[in-house]
């Protein structure tokens, strides 16, 4: 009976159901995970968030930051085996088309959520979407913010690691993060808010002793995304003494060593291939900041 409520229910409400620009309104998904690494366990806490705009092939993509913070410890409780460290890094090139949202793998478009899926559809497998045989059961219309969206409902998956995901925002486990369990990290989406208000979850921690402003101004990196040169400068009183360059997959790319007298730097990538890459900018008192780029 259920089931044929909301069937109906839907059916009706789809005939003056408008396409949502998911990206609008200033978007933020709070989330956290933890994941196991060389007996370490990485807790973090963070958010992504919308800012800006870069062009590709013709094509527009919205830029995705991810702001937060990590702590290193063994075990769930500690000692510490690492530096604290914050960042506020550009994580991912994202555009929307109709129901369907592509994220820039360095090379091409990648499909990562295809929300245009009716009743007794599989969804397709996508860049986060690793389950082949997620179909849809049920879902019903929601309305938070002034928008309306849909929220799909399945009653099994290979992996069972989740059971419903809403239009735009994702799944319990987050927005970018893998549906399929994974070893040694575990995901956690907490609340998504528009524009400022908390319209899903609870117990947030969008302002989380993150200092934004300090991670943001620090080395004034730029362009980003970048095709040739990468350009920082070193603040006043700081004395840089190292910058690493690694891959997503943690692939050390480039070394680069400095003095205290390095004011600024360009870095030139030309003989590295086109993706997203990490920095981890390491200080002469051992502070470590981490931020990413997108190479063209």
């Amino acid at each position: 009976m259920r089931f044929l409520i909301v069937l109906v229910f839907v059916s009706s409400a789809l005939v003056t159901f408008a396409q949502v620009d998911y990206f609008a309104n200033n978007p933020e998904w709070n989330q956290a995970s933890s994941c196991i690494s060389d007996g370490c366990n990485d807790y973090r806490e963070f958010v992504y968030y919308v800012n800006g705009d870069s062009t590709i092939n013709s094509q527009s993509y919205k830029k995705f930051f991810k702001r937060g913070q990590s702590s290193l410890t063994v075990g769930p409780t500690g000692p510490e085996c690492g530096p604290f460290t914050t960042y506020d890094n550009l994580e991912y090139l994202v555009r929307q088309d109709g129901y369907q949202v592509y994220i820039w793998n360095g090379t091409n478009d990648t499909l990562l959520y295809d929300f245009d899926v009716a009743i007794g559809d599989t969804f397709p497998v996508a860049y986060n979407l690793c389950d082949r045989y997620i179909v849809l059961d049920s879902l019903e219309q929601i309305t938070f913010g002034g928008q309306q969206r849909r929220k799909f409902y399945f009653t099994e998956t290979t992996t069972g690691s989740f059971s419903n995901m809403i239009e735009g925002v994702g799944w319990p486990g987050g927005f970018f993060e893998p549906t399929c369990e994974q070893p040694n990290c575990g995901y956690q989406f907490n609340c998504f808010s528009l524009n400022g208000q908390i319209l899903i979850g609870t117990n947030c921690f969008f302002e989380a002793s993150i200092n934004e402003e300090e991670v943001a101004t620090l080395l004034n990196i730029r362009p980003n995304p970048v095709k040739g040169k990468l350009k920082f400068d070193v603040p006043e009183g700081k004395a840089l003494s190292k910058l690493l360059i690694t891959d997503t997959n943690g692939r050390l790319m480039k070394t680069l060593t400095y003095n205290a007298l390095t004011k600024s730097d360009q870095v030139p990538l030309n003989d590295i291939s086109p993706g997203t890459y990490h920095l981890t900018f390491i200080f002469a008192d051992s502070r470590q900041v981490r931020t990413s780029i997108v190479k063209l």
